[in-house]
């Protein structure tokens, strides 16, 4: 992976033969831990256009449909599993979708910034590798529902183009868990990064 320049290129790169895509964006873990609307660190990366960017850890010039049309290039299956329906009736203890956890395509993300890469989990304080589980969950048709701008959630939300199977957004709603990012190891905030996501056998 190529080091960043100043500011990022926004475009993805798409290789089909390494099953891999990659974008730039910059970084904010300071501006993310101290949100008072952070809602449990669920918003991961986000495109800069999106209502949710300034929530995101990693903003990007690159849009949530940019980037799912990408990854539907390099094979991803996308799930496309979760609806309207997850998200809006996550408070009703009487409701089944909220459960649901996004399906789709396995993905491995890393973030590189001054020449390193570093996996998923080492931007977070929490660090146990099964919290990751990426995958592809599509949802295209949701996109003007929110405009989000989500490209990965940390918690199975229908917003997301990928999300996090290993929380349901009920689980994100009950504060089960909470994503906080790792400032001891990350670099300060607008600092310029990459991101690549492969498809994972499985």
């Amino acid at each position: 992976m190529e080091s960043c320049g100043r500011n990022p290129v926004p475009e993805v790169s798409i290789d089909p033969a390494a099953k891999t895509i990659r974008f730039g964006g910059t970084i904010h873990p300071k501006r993310y831990n101290s949100r008072a609307d952070r809602a449990n660190g669920h918003h991961f990366i986000v495109w800069s256009r999106g209502a949710n960017a300034t929530k995101a850890l990693i903003m990007t010039e690159v849009s949530d449909l940019e980037i799912l049309k990408a990854l539907e290039t390099i094979g991803a299956a996308l799930g496309n599993n979760l609806s309207e329906a997850t998200w809006e009736q996550r408070a009703d203890p009487a409701a089944s979708a909220p459960d649901q956890r996004v399906e789709g395509s396995r993905l491995e993300i890393w973030i590189e910034w001054d020449g390193r890469e570093h996996r998923l989990p080492d931007l977070f304080t929490e660090k146990n590798p099964e919290d990751y589980v990426i995958r592809a969950g599509g949802h295209e048709k949701l996109i003007p529902v929110w405009r989000s701008g989500c490209i990965t959630c940390l918690f199975s939300c229908p917003g997301g183009k990928t999300s996090n199977a290993a929380f349901t957004i009920r689980d994100q709603y009950w504060n089960k868990k909470n994503f906080r990012a790792d400032e001891t190891v990350l670099p300060p905030d607008g600092t310029p990064v990459w991101v690549m996501m492969r498809l994972r056998n499985e």
